[in-house]
């Protein structure tokens, strides 16, 4: 406080210097009076005295030059001396100051746009209330973590764990609900959750309530939670919504609550209804779920893993034949994993733009040290007058303070363009993608970065040209002067690190082309020429059981072939190319009862021919496999 105090009484002085002047000389003049009067007390005259007194205490001027310099409004004086100087050199030589402050502005740029994206996907912390109490459990195997749980495993998990404060699960294979509301039916995205969904993730509803536990237990009464954004799109925020019915895929469900505004589920929902899943773990072979834990208070991730690989053999024990040999219970930090692959990639590539900074100072060094040759008579007058090399340095780095500062704005500005150009080619599963943008933690890092730079590219340049020998600079002629021979060697350095720098970016930008050539060359293994998907989710009465699942999709199957244009069709519970559920399987009859997971996947019998997978050995399926089929 009492440097803001002394830095608002500085900048009051510096605006009225007029009157702080005029106090000063009053202050003065009243105390060689009194001075004066203790010698004509003395005996002297006041002539004798006055003259004595200026004789002991010297010259008015300097002892007003040495209490000007020692108030704020004497350092702000000479900090607006500098940065109206440096605003008359660069207006000077306009060459000069567009060059480097577009340089910089490319680099500056290319920084931030990049930083907004690591600091939304990874620095941020996720939506929720004390998110980094935010864990997922997965089933942990031998070739990795698997984060599809079965209905069994997530009750027992739930029922048997001390470690949370609520524990949630959610369908991961929901695509959502077909609304009739009253008006035109609307398809809309949707998730079935536990019961426990909206106290894992801690977020008030805005009006009503979540689910109950009695709810989510087969036969429970429907009920839905709605986005704030659908509450008020299709029922015109309408807080009567609460307890009125609505039709979601042909069945009824009550609306018990609105979620607030902004809030956004991983993935993205605009209705909740409620997962019922059933504990079976003879014959669990029912969908399969993510789920999430809330930590208690105080509750670290070493101890929550401690407590879940006691669950995790508890379950073993309980039901030995349910569960892979090798399988365990891993918990892991939910940001982090929803972050995944892609933040060893957005760590790199912010690596890489800070190389192109780097490069863009490296630019700048150069331009101020050519410049310096024009302004070493200028900076060695200086000198011959008398200010010191510190009251150089300053100025110097004013200079390049400036040049950083103009570069940062436009940087942003450009920052804003390349940001867009970055989500629109970012895929939309980007963990928190709908959050990045420019807010305060980027304005900061630009900040930062501007006076990272005005270290970089001002401090040695202001150093080397303070540093000019006088007599060198102001010798008719010049020639090559120590000084210049200076400049000429940190020239060399600065160019031998840029083109290090360059050589790194370029032969990594040569490797991810080359990469990214590779990848577009590899045979995915169909042939995705022609090839149409579309995604369903059943439920309700219809399809309670195996039989009735199985004739849909077969009926589905049969019309979709007889269109015309249609060469096959099949259904498949997980896309080609995307993560699937791990299986764990045993080999039987070998040497050391081998084991492992593998990816599974449900087809109909014409899926291969559909994606075009050549036949190697053996058969394809026929309908006659299906055991739904008595065959």
């Amino acid at each position: 406080m009492s440097l803001l105090r002394n830095i608002t009484s500085g900048l009051r002085s510096l605006f009225r210097k007029e009157q702080v002047d005029r106090e000063l000389d009053e202050e003065l003049g009243a105390y060689l009076e009194m001075e004066a009067a203790e010698k004509m007390n003395q005996g002297m005259s006041r002539k004798d005295a006055l003259r004595a007194v200026r004789l002991e205490r010297g010259s008015l001027e300097v002892t007003k030059e040495v209490v000007r310099s020692g108030r704020w409004e004497s350092v702000l004086e000479t900090c607006w001396q500098d940065l109206r100087y440096g605003t008359r050199t660069l207006r000077k030589a306009p060459g000069f100051t567009i060059v480097a402050v577009l340089t910089l502005a490319l680099g500056i740029g290319a920084n931030t746009a990049i930083f907004s994206v690591v600091n939304g996907v990874l620095l941020k912390p996720l939506p929720f209330p004390e998110s980094d109490r935010l864990v997922e459990v997965m089933r942990g195997l031998k070739s990795g973590n698997d984060e599809t749980v079965e209905a069994s495993k997530f009750i027992f998990w739930q029922q048997h764990s001390r470690v949370f404060e609520a524990v949630a699960a959610f369908d991961i294979f929901g695509t959502g609900f077909n609304l009739a509301s009253g008006g035109q039916p609307e398809h809309v995205t949707g998730m079935r959750v536990s019961a426990d969904f909206f106290r894992v993730l801690a977020v008030p509803l805005a009006i009503g309530r979540g689910f109950t536990a009695q709810e989510g237990r087969p036969g429970g009464a429907g009920v839905a939670v709605i986005s704030n954004n659908l509450w008020k799109h299709q029922f015109g925020g309408d807080p009567s919504i609460i307890g009125r019915t609505i039709l979601l895929n042909d069945e009824n469900y009550a609306v018990v609550g609105v979620m607030p505004v902004g809030f956004e589920s991983r993935p993205s929902a605009d209705i909740w209804v409620q997962l019922r899943p059933v504990f079976n773990p003879q014959n669990d072979g029912g969908p399969l779920f993510i789920v999430l834990g809330r930590l208690k208070p105080g509750v670290t991730l070493k101890t929550a893993q401690f407590d879940m690989n006691r669950v995790g053999k508890q379950f073993r024990t309980s039901f030995p034949g349910f569960v892979g040999k090798e399988e365990g219970v891993a918990v892991v930090d939910y940001q982090k994993h929803l972050a995944g692959d892609v933040r060893l990639a957005l760590l790199i590539l912010l690596g890489a733009v800070g190389f192109v900074l780097l490069v863009a100072c490296g630019n700048v060094v150069n331009l101020l040290l050519a410049r310096a040759t024009t302004r070493s008579r200028e900076i060695a007058v200086r000198i011959a007058l008398g200010a010191g090399r510190s009251r150089l340095v300053r100025q110097l780095l004013t200079e390049s303070a400036m040049i950083a500062l103009a570069g940062s704005g436009l940087g942003l500005m450009l920052s804003k363009g390349c940001l867009l150009g970055l989500l629109r080619m970012a895929p939309g599963s980007l963990p928190q993608f709908s959050t990045i943008h420019i807010d305060q933690h980027v304005l900061e890092f630009t900040l930062a970065v501007a006076f990272l730079t005005t270290l970089v590219f001002g401090l040695a340049p202001a150093l080397e040209m303070s540093g000019n020998d006088t007599n060198d600079s102001l010798r008719a002629g010049g020639g090559r002067t120590a000084g210049s021979l200076r400049h000429t060697r940190l020239r060399d350095i600065v160019v031998a690190v840029e083109i290090s720098l360059s050589l790194a970016l370029l032969v990594g930008a040569t490797l991810l082309i080359r990469t990214y050539a590779n990848l577009r060359g590899i045979n995915p293994g169909i042939d995705p020429r022609n090839l149409l998907m579309m995604k369903l989710a059943l439920s309700g009465p219809k399809f309670e059981t195996t039989s009735a699942t199985s004739e849909f999709f077969q009926k589905v199957v049969d019309r979709t072939e007889n269109l015309p244009t249609v060469d096959a069709a099949a259904f498949v519970t997980v896309l080609p190319l995307e993560q699937g559920p791990d299986q764990p399987f045993q080999i039987e009859g070998s040497r050391n009862n081998e084991s492992g997971d593998a990816q599974f996947r449900a087809i109909t019998p014409d899926y291969f021919r559909a994606v075009r997978v050549p036949l190697l050995q053996g058969r394809f399926f026929t309908q006659a496999d299906n055991p739904q089929s008595g065959g």
